[in-house]
Parts: structure tokens; sequence; C-alpha cells
């Protein structure tokens, strides 16, 4: 197998792709997979998306799916030949609480609140859910303690101590940096409740997402970057793209890594509206569009990235092709009226437009 896998092209699909190809839509795809024709991937977000769906059929659909065609698990740069599918969604799931989830939606919603989420709510509100959600966790956290046996007790003994006083401690931390990030909110945006931050950046950087969309290969985030700054509105302090991410870099305190390097930029084109998702306003689009920058990471490990997303293709062409990264980002089509589909490799998905 090992011989056969490392000959075979690696193909990284997105989710939507992915739950076509489990529901049958795609036979011949399927049949290159299971036979190893091209090597399937799978990431820990495909495990993510597919466990959001309550329905266990779906879970399972997916899980066989990915057995059936011999997915490869990537996790943290490597690729897993052995794991179960079926085995990394029970293992995901099994980490999942109310607890847990709450917290992370708390945390997301003020980047909803950006993308003109979150309506009828001002960042003061935003915060106090943020608090509920964090007392929930401290409270959770006590709980787990006191529900230890002596046995475990006796494992952690002497670590009770300090385990008993990090919930006092994070919520000091927790209050601390929630103020004063409620003071910058409040201060740059007084009126907040029904606003559109992604929208006012563009606006007041003269930035007109309908001459980017229009960009053509090669060198499309060098022409997005050019156009930006044609408008005598510089996005200070980044005259390109290159001195962007050494910005972010050193504003964070750590040294990006590809997959960051490639989520950062796609949080970027996101931020400008180039090939903008619609109605991110809405939650369910907006958790899609977090999960596609990720996807957008992940497929970078592969040879081929296929996609039916049109939008979705031509971010991770520019990216990709930015940082010189070799994957074949591909569009997958179907003529509504034939009914026959084929694939736009690369530039040919942006002269199809």
């Amino acid at each position: 197998m090992g011989d056969q896998v490392s000959q075979s092209p690696r193909v990284y699909l997105d989710q939507n792709f992915l739950s076509e190809i489990a529901k049958g839509t795609f036979p011949l795809l399927f049949e290159s997979f299971r036979s190893r024709k091209m090597q399937l991937i799978y990431s820990w977000m495909h495990i993510k998306e597919t466990a959001r769906c309550r329905e266990k059929q779906f879970h399972l659909q997916i899980a066989n799916a990915l057995t059936e065609m011999n997915g490869a698990y990537l996790h943290q740069n490597t690729l897993y030949f052995d794991r179960s599918p079926q085995q990394q969604l029970d293992e995901y799931l099994s980490t999942q609480s109310d607890v847990s989830n709450q917290t992370v939606a708390s945390m997301g919603k003020f980047l909803h609140k950006f993308f003109g989420g979150q309506k009828g709510k001002d960042f003061r509100q935003l915060v106090d859910d943020q608090r509920k959600a964090h007392a929930d966790l401290m409270a959770h956290m006590v709980k787990c303690i006191e529900m230890l046996d002596e046995e475990e007790r006796g494992l952690i003994d002497q670590y009770l101590p300090i385990l008993k006083m990090l919930p006092e401690t994070y919520t000091q931390q927790f209050e601390d940096s929630a103020e004063k990030m409620l003071q910058r909110f409040e201060t740059d945006f007084p009126s907040s409740t029904n606003f559109n931050a992604a929208t006012e950046f563009r606006s007041a950087n003269k930035i007109d997402h309908v001459l980017l969309d229009k960009i053509q290969p090669p060198q499309v985030m060098e022409q997005i970057w050019g156009q930006i700054n044609s408008t005598g509105k510089t996005f200070a302090p980044f005259e390109g793209a290159n001195e962007f991410l050494a910005g972010m870099s050193k504003a964070t305190g750590e040294e990006f890594s590809m997959e960051t390097k490639i989520i950062t930029i796609y949080n970027f084109l996101c931020l400008i509206g180039y090939q903008a998702d619609e109605k991110l306003g809405r939650d369910n689009k907006f958790r899609a569009a977090l999960s596609d920058h990720t996807h957008a990471a992940c497929g970078a490990y592969s040879q081929v990235f296929i996609t039916a997303d049109e939008r979705m293709a031509m971010k991770v062409f520019a990216i990709y092709e930015y940082l010189k990264i070799q994957t074949h980002v591909c569009l997958y089509r179907e003529d509504k009226k034939t009914g026959k589909s084929h694939l736009l490799v690369g530039k040919e998905i942006f002269a199809s437009t």
C-alpha cells in the first residue's frame, strides 16, 4: 500500500464536494479513490464539519465513504494511512460539550460582528455573552476537580492547590483583557449595534471589490495590492502582501507557518471583498466561510485541491500562486442543460467567469 499510495496524486476536497461524493453523486471519482488511482486526503476540519451535523446517519455516511476511498488523515503536516475515519469522528465528538461549544461560539461572535452578523447587539452585550460562557467554563472546571475520585486525586495531589486557583486566576485575566478590548471597540465603533466593519473598512480605504473581482492571473495578489494602493489610500503601514504578513507576524509575536500565512491572506481577501462570500451576516454562512480558510491551508499539502465553489477556487488560486505552492486548484463545473461535468484547472477558472 505504501508504494502505491506514494505514487498516487494526493487530492484534497472541500467539505461540500466530499459530502456529494459520499452521497454517490460522482461515482467515477469515488472509484478513482477506492482503487487508489488517486490518494484522498482529509483533515480535522472535515471531521469537525461532519460532526456539526447532528444526524448520525450523515456521520456514518461520511466515515464509510472516507474508509472505502482509503482516505489518509492529515494531522500536523503528517499523513496517517492507518487511522479509522469513524474513530477520528468518535474521538472528536467525545471531546465536545455544551460548555466548550458555548465558549467557542461566544468568541466567534466578535469576528462575526465585523462581517455584519450579530445584528441588534453592541460590543458590550457580546462581552457579556463571553462573561457568561467563561463563568460556565470555570464552574465546569471546578466541578470536574470535585468529581475526581480518591485514586485520581492521589495522582495529581501536588497540583490540586494550583488547579483550584486557576478559575480565579483565569477570571481575573479574562476581565482585564475583556475590559481593554471593550474600551477599544467602543472608542473605535461608538455606534456598533448594526454595522459591518468589513464594509466600512472597504469604504474608508476606497476599495472597489467589483474591480478586484475582474483581476486575471498571473500575479493576482500583486495586482490586488496594486489596485488597493492606487486609490491613494494605502493600507498603511503595509505596501504589499509581504509587508502585511511580516507586520501581522510581528504583531502576534510568532513566526508564521505556511498554514498561518494561507489563513491570514484568506481572511484578508474576505475583508477587502475579493470574490466575497454572500450573506456572511448569517450564522451558517459565516461558519462555512471560517471553515473554508482551514480547508485552503490543509489543501496545500496535496497535489490537487478540488472545490465546486468558484469564489473559493479563485481565492485559493491567488494565495497558492503568491506563496508559490505547487498544488493545482481545480473548480468542478456542471452544465445544468446537458448534465455534463468537467474540471477547470488553475487559470481556466478565471477565464470561465
